[in-house]
């Protein structure tokens, strides 16, 4: 499972060069007047250096009267195409360069981004692009305590702020490696002095730079959206009165252990989205907490601990989330998924029930699963009965990925049903476990069923075989295989362990 969510940044192609040789970015006033930043000038150099024998480098196209006649089509090429160019209002070309952003500014600074990379074409685009707050205003900070230092780098974060005008700041920070807390304190002033400009924070590192910020009193990170603290420690973070009455905070990602007083300053009736990657508590701490999630839409939980609270005798009352269409349970310890059976889901759209351990499915949890019949994506990485399942399956007309990729195969009653189309008509991908050496080939005729122009089914086009089969066999033992690398060469998305990397020739004609 991938983990929800949007921030993904790659780290800057500088990210091995010693900090001393990358200059900070200079200050504002600075940039406006230097009709040629220096920190362009060895780009410069080199395209001087490829510049053709034959033209002078003092020499421009408006100048060059008496040009050999095979460049005059290439001169009036370019004055057409770039007339338009110079005649485009400030505003519209401030627009252009919005469209022009493809990610965060990345501090080790990538200087063939936008918008550095459109500040250094003429000082008009110079002008507009540093004038154009919003351009400046998502920054990546991702540096590694063996690589570098961090005075220069929160220099030029600061800059890059300086430059975003009174926009809205995102920003992702990353500190990897092991840090000195006083090294960090340059990053810590950054979060503290711009705490009300805030709009979405990816925080990583050691947990204690980061408490002075969380520290915060309510109401000091009002325009705050997204907040997302990652950490693969085991540090538990204790309290969090920064996001205590924040008024826009709609989403919230920890991988923390967080503590039933930092839960407890959470917004939770606002939350449209929220994660929590490591939860230690007990499941009816859990369904209290979702109990107050009145507006959560997607959420994601990872129970690392289910310990039980001995002083709770009373059953739990059920928990109805309205609006939650996404939910993903990962159950990484002893424990079972009974306290599902408590949440009422009318909207939930996209489930996910992941066992570690190798928890058991649960029947009581399937009204919980299929009561809003709109089910589009179900992921059961447990062992669940084929009745179960074709009970969901059902209730599931909707559903277009099934992944059930643990312990037994899809029953022949779910198959037949699947290849003449009254189960799962719009299902396009499929992940599913083979448990017997004669199991290949009745899901082959269910696929091969259903393309059939005859069936009122989806082809299914998207397929992968699982292994599951106990005791050793060879591949030759396994019917259908020569079945499925003739499907594979016919066009199908078919992807099994037996097959990969094997030709035609490997397998039996029997097969």
């Amino acid at each position: 499972m991938n983990e929800p969510g949007d921030l993904h940044i790659q780290q800057s192609s500088a990210a091995n060069v010693p900090e001393s040789t990358l200059a900070p970015l200079k200050p504002l006033e600075t940039t406006l007047n230097n009709p040629r930043p220096t920190e362009i000038s060895s780009n410069i150099l080199a395209r001087n250096e490829e510049t053709p024998p034959s033209l002078d480098h003092g020499d421009t196209l408006d100048s060059r009267p008496q040009a050999d006649t095979h460049d005059l089509p290439q001169i009036q090429t370019y004055e057409i195409s770039s007339s338009y160019i110079r005649k485009l209002p400030n505003e519209l070309t401030s627009e252009i360069f919005q469209c022009c952003l493809v990610g965060p500014i990345s501090i080790p600074w990538r200087v063939e981004m936008a918008p550095l990379n459109l500040s250094q074409v003429c000082s008009r685009w110079r002008q507009i692009a540093l004038a154009t707050g919003i351009l400046w205003a998502d920054i990546a900070i991702v540096i590694d305590a063996e690589l570098y230092g961090a005075v220069g780098f929160a220099a030029t974060g600061v800059e890059i702020i300086r430059r975003c005008g009174q926009s809205l700041i995102s920003l992702r920070l990353e500190l990897t490696g092991d840090w000195l807390l006083s090294s960090t304190q340059p990053f810590t002033e950054i979060l503290l002095s711009n705490a009300s400009r805030w709009k979405r924070l990816f925080l990583s590192g050691r947990l204690e730079w980061l408490e002075p910020f969380f520290a915060l009193p309510p109401g000091s990170v009002d325009s705050l959206q997204v907040l997302e603290v990652r950490n693969e420690g085991p540090t538990s973070l204790s309290s969090l009165p920064l996001v205590q009455g924040a008024k826009s905070l709609s989403e919230f990602i920890c991988s923390h252990n967080m503590t039933a007083e930092a839960i407890s300053c959470l917004p939770l009736s606002q939350l449209t989205s929220l994660h929590l990657l490591r939860v230690l508590m007990g499941s009816d701490t859990l369904l209290s907490v979702l109990n107050q999630c009145t507006s959560l839409v997607q959420g994601v939980f990872v129970v690392r601990s289910q310990d039980i609270d001995p002083h709770t005798t009373t059953q739990p009352s059920a928990c109805t989330l309205p609006l939650l269409k996404t939910l993903y349970i990962i159950l990484m310890c002893p424990g079972d998924f009974g306290w599902l059976q408590w949440l009422n889901l009318p909207s939930l759209a996209h489930f996910e029930l992941t066992a570690q351990l190798g928890a058991p499915f649960i029947s009581s949890l399937v009204p919980t699963i299929s009561s809003s019949r709109r089910l589009r994506t179900l992921c059961l990485c447990v062992i669940i009965s084929p009745s179960d399942l074709e009970e969901i399956l059902e209730a599931a007309p909707l559903l277009v990925t099934l992944e059930v990729i643990r312990g037994r195969m899809l029953s022949r009653s779910v198959l037949d049903r699947m290849a003449s189309g009254e189960l799962v008509p719009q299902l396009a991908s499929l992940f599913c476990a083979i448990e017997a050496l004669d199991g290949l080939s009745p899901h082959l005729d269910m696929l091969e069923s259903r393309k059939e122009e005859t069936t009122p089914a989806a082809h299914i086009d998207e397929v992968t075989f699982y292994d599951e089969i106990r005791g050793n066999f060879h591949s030759e033992d396994l019917l259908g295989l020569g079945r499925v690398q003739r499907l594979v060469k016919d066009g199908w998305d078919i992807t099994s362990p037996w097959t990969d990397g094997l030709s035609e020739a490997s397998f039996p004609v029997s097969m």
